[in-house]
């Protein structure tokens, strides 16, 4: 009976004991659990995640250490996962007096450490991380800093170009049409819809990029044996508008800054630009002259090295397309003699409400319409021709008109004009082509 008193008494010390040391080990997890927040996925951020990995160990590995952290308000590796001003986005050390677990502090810090402005239906973010990357990072562009709407800002982080343009709610990341991540626009506030490409099925194209903007064209090859002989060239031009600037300025305005390259968009929607319709340019402006020239005689300023060429906004090494040239591609399919049957060979198939082209040379030129700004009765026209028809101008003045004229040029879903004059102060699409 004793022997048994004795068991019972030894196995009740012994129960007693063990959950003793049970609840130790309980408050030990939970003291080291108040401190370290739970760990991030590399996968997610952008961050450098074994530092941050080894920050947690370092706090959960001395209790004491991290306690004193706490006492003064946080922990040292809640100071670099939470570097936002947002008190939501701090992983408070003192959370053992409050009844929340720590994941949804973890969540806060994501959330705070990415409060980027959100994006308009039509402009694509490529990832969470990136945008995280691009506020919160050292001497990166902030994204929340005030703006006007159409400014446009560039910079290079570790060698890639970033380009932000200025919407109505604030600073966007640009990403080209022909960026990995596409821009979905269907369902923009302005009624844009997105254009699939103009260029044609059946032909090789090759590829330049713009290194001032890291901006994607498409070209092609043009090699005329027909017609005039003036005209018979070979060269290599841009399949696709130009799309270049330093600023969009709204239509209503004039491209008067002499220090910025600016564009319009149709409707002054960025969609249009970004996608392949491209830019608009007033003549002085896509010539890269001042201002003034769009009013007055600015002859002397054309072609300054007597190459026969003038490069004006193009990249370095290209020219802007002249007349001639585009003479050249009217003809180079061998295809038709009049203006309206040259003109098909190098307008696409797609854009032009009323009779698309055959795009036999592979120019694809689509019905881009130009920035007028003029009144039509007692109604302001800023845009118009969209679908119908695509204006260019050449470095050339037109004399024989005055002097606010230049040479140009324009193509209809049923008519053509592959060399006119045109007013400087339009706003009309731009092609580059190879120096030769």
């Amino acid at each position: 009976m004793n022997y048994i008193i004795a068991s019972v008494t030894k196995q009740s010390i012994f129960l007693t004991f063990s959950i003793l040391l049970a609840l130790l080990a309980a408050c030990g997890d939970e003291s080291s659990s108040s401190v370290s927040p739970e760990p991030r996925h590399c996968e997610e951020q952008s961050d450098d995640c074994d530092d941050t990995s080894s920050s947690s160990g370092d706090v959960s590995k001395n209790s004491s250490s991290s306690q004193k952290s706490a006492d003064k308000g946080k922990s040292s590796s809640s100071v670099e996962k939470s570097k936002s001003s947002s008190s939501e986005g701090k992983v408070a050390s003192s959370s053992s007096k409050k009844d929340e677990n720590s994941s949804s502090s973890v969540e806060k810090a994501k959330e705070s450490s990415s409060s980027v402005k959100p994006s308009s239906s039509s402009e694509a973010k490529s990832s969470s991380s990136e945008e995280t990357k691009t506020s919160s990072s050292s001497g990166v562009f902030d994204v929340n800093a005030p703006c006007t709407y159409g400014d446009v800002y560039v910079e290079e982080v570790d060698g890639e170009k970033r380009a932000y343009i200025c919407y109505e709610d604030g600073w966007k990341r640009y990403i080209p049409k022909s960026s990995s991540s596409s821009t979905p626009k269907s369902s923009s506030s302005r009624g844009y819809d997105s254009l699939p490409s103009p260029l044609h099925y059946n032909m090789s194209y090759g590829e330049f990029t713009d290194t001032r903007d890291g901006t994607k064209y498409a070209t092609i090859d043009i090699d005329n044996k027909y017609g005039p002989d003036s005209v018979r060239l070979a060269f290599t031009v841009f399949a696709q508008n130009l799309k270049y600037h330093d600023k969009m300025v709204l239509g209503t305005e004039e491209q008067d800054d002499d220090t910025k390259v600016e564009m319009y968009c149709y409707n002054d929607s960025i969609e249009y630009c970004n996608d392949w319709w491209g830019g608009l340019y007033q003549w002085a402006e896509m010539m890269a002259l001042p201002y003034e020239c769009n009013s007055k005689n600015c002859a002397d300023l054309i072609d300054p090295d007597g190459d026969g060429f003038h490069q004006g906004i193009c990249p370095k090494g290209w020219h802007l397309l002249s007349e001639r040239e585009m003479l050249a591609a009217s003809y180079a399919s061998g295809v038709g003699v009049s203006e309206i049957e040259r003109s098909n060979t190098i307008k696409s198939e797609i854009s032009f409400s009323l009779v698309g082209g055959r795009n036999l040379t592979g120019m694809s030129l689509i019905a881009t319409g130009y920035r007028l700004n003029e009144m039509d009765g007692n109604k302001l026209v800023v845009f118009d021709h969209l679908n119908k028809g695509t204006y260019f101008d050449f470095p050339a003045e037109y004399e024989a008109v005055n002097a606010a004229t230049c040479r140009g040029g324009a193509v209809y879903s049923n008519n053509a004009y592959l060399a006119m004059g045109d007013q400087k102060r339009y706003g009309v699409s731009v092609r580059c082509v190879k120096d030769y």
